[in-house]
C-alpha cells in the first residue's frame, strides 16, 4: 500500500495540560482513528533550540531530548494530524515522506 509517514520532533519534556506533549499526540491520533503510532526517545540531538543530549557515566542524567513521533497513514489521516498540530498552535518541527507498506498477518 502506499501511505504517508510523518515524524513529529519535539522536546521530552515539553507538556500539554498534564501530560507529555508526545503522549498527547499520540492519544489524539489515536481518538482520530490513526490506527497507531511510536514515540522514539532518541540520544541526542540539536536543532532550532539547542543541542540536547543525554549522558551516560555511573548514573544516567536526564535531560530534554527530541522525541520524535512518528504516524503510518493515508495521506488523509496524516494531514488530519497535521492540521491538529496546526489547530492547536504546538510549536514544532515534522517530516513527511511517502511511503510504500504492507501488514503481514501471520508472519511471526
Amino acid at each position: 500500500m502506499k501511505g504517508i509517514c510523518l515524524e513529529v520532533y519535539m522536546s521530552e519534556f515539553t507538556t500539554r495540560g498534564n501530560t507529555t506533549q508526545y503522549q498527547w499526540l499520540l492519544e489524539s491520533a489515536g481518538r482520530m482513528g490513526l490506527s497507531g503510532g511510536t514515540a522514539f526517545k532518541t540520544l541526542a540531538g540539536f536543532g532550532r533550540d539547542q543541542v540536547h543530549r543525554k549522558i551516560f557515566h555511573q548514573v544516567l542524567i536526564t535531560s530534554n531530548v527530541p522525541v520524535i513521533v512518528q504516524f503510518i497513514g493515508t495521506e488523509t489521516d496524516i494531514d488530519r494530524v497535521v492540521n491538529l498540530l496546526v489547530k492547536e498552535k504546538i510549536s514544532v518541527f515534522f517530516t513527511k515522506l511517502p511511503i510504500e507498506y504492507e501488514i503481514l498477518e501471520g508472519a511471526y
